[in-house]
This record gives C-alpha cells, sequence and structure tokens, in this order.
C-alpha cells in the first residue's frame, strides 16, 4: 500500500501531466504511463485527498481516460491499469455517493467498455469484467444504454469463446473469468428488469 504522502505526489504529477500534454499526442501513452505506473487512484486515496474526483472530473481527463482505453494502439498493460482505474472510480462514487464523476455512467463510455470484451486477453476480459460489474453497481448507470451496447450477446459470445479454450491451463482461468462473466449477466439482467418496472410504472 502506498503511504499518503507518496499518493499526494503521484496525484500531483498527474494534474501537471494533466495541465501541460495535449490529448492528441503522439507521446500520449508514454506520458500517460507515469500516474498510473506509480498511482493506484483507489477509494481509501480519494477519500483522503478528493483530488482524485475534481481532476477526473474535468471533461479533457476524462477524454484522456477514454482515449487510452479506445485506442487500438495502446499498449495492452496500460489499458489494463485504466480499467483498473475505472473500476476504483467506481466503487468509489458507489461508496462515497459522490456524483463528481458523471461520465461514468455515459453511453459512449459504457460501449467503449463492452466493446473492449471482445479483444483476446482473458486477463484484460476479467478487468473489464469486474469495471462492468462496478458500473453497473451505480445507481446512475442506466441498463438501457446497456443494452444498447449489446451487453448480453457479447457476454453471451465471451462464455462460447471461453469454452473453446484448448490449453488446460487456460481452461483453470477462463472458468474463473466464465464465473464472473456470469455474475455481470445475472446482475445486468436483474438490472434490466428493474429498469422496465420502472419504466412501466411511470408510465401508469
Amino acid at each position: 500500500m502506498l503511504n499518503q504522502q507518496k499518493l499526494k505526489e503521484g496525484c500531483s504529477s498527474t494534474r501537471k501531466l494533466h495541465r501541460t500534454t495535449p490529448k492528441d499526442t503522439p507521446g500520449l501513452k508514454m506520458v500517460v504511463q507515469a500516474p498510473l505506473d506509480d498511482v493506484r487512484l483507489s477509494a481509501p486515496f480519494c477519500d483522503k485527498t478528493g483530488s482524485a474526483v475534481n481532476w477526473f472530473s474535468c471533461d479533457k481527463t476524462c477524454t484522456f481516460l477514454q482515449h487510452i482505453l479506445a485506442s487500438d494502439g495502446t499498449d495492452v498493460r496500460l489499458q489494463k491499469k485504466a480499467v483498473f482505474l475505472v473500476t476504483d472510480l467506481a466503487d468509489f462514487q458507489l461508496n462515497s455517493g459522490n456524483s463528481g464523476l458523471a461520465f461514468l455512467s455515459e453511453r459512449v463510455f459504457l460501449k467503449l467498455m463492452v466493446d473492449m470484451l471482445s479483444k483476446f486477453d482473458l486477463d484484460l476480459q476479467e478487468k473489464v469484467l469486474l469495471a462492468i460489474r462496478s458500473l453497473l453497481n451505480l445507481p446512475t448507470t442506466d441498463s438501457r444504454d446497456m443494452e444498447s451496447c449489446d451487453l448480453d450477446g457479447v457476454l453471451y459470445r465471451l462464455g462460447v469463446q471461453l469454452e473453446e479454450l484448448a490449453s488446460e491451463e487456460q481452461k483453470e482461468y477462463a472458468g474463473e473469468v466464465d464465473a464472473l462473466r456470469r455474475e455481470v449477466q445475472t446482475l445486468y439482467q436483474q438490472k434490466l428488469k428493474e429498469g422496465r418496472s420502472t419504466a412501466t410504472l411511470a408510465a401508469l
């Protein structure tokens, strides 16, 4: 666990990078990697400083994060750290009641997360499933947005893909990822049902 002083220093360097680096520079991956390598912006960190929420509430910074997640040219290791960060931010928002991270529930961002499940990397898929689970738990996430992203279809195809893994070593890990996939699918179906019930009541 990083100590509070290092976390503050990490947050300071992150804000500095945000001020000085254009979002479309060729060196984006290298520039952004430093704060993601050095600082895990976990809920305890956010709770102590509050700086992470303010930083990620900035539109340009959110675009930074989305660029890392969406770009095919981004190192997958950096994408994994970014996905991990999304999970931390969603959990922090859920546990703190802070509403300053609205981008987490936006349809464009949700679609970006769902699309990442199609990348064939078990470790990445596991991290994305954890992030989607946290996003689904947010009251601000609309299940209809997830439906429009074809989350159900993507989860089904992922299940088929996991079943077809040949290596015994992979199958063991794939079984763990598949259990998480089923958990996310159940949570999604529950949220979708609740959303439809709410819409029906509102129409009466």
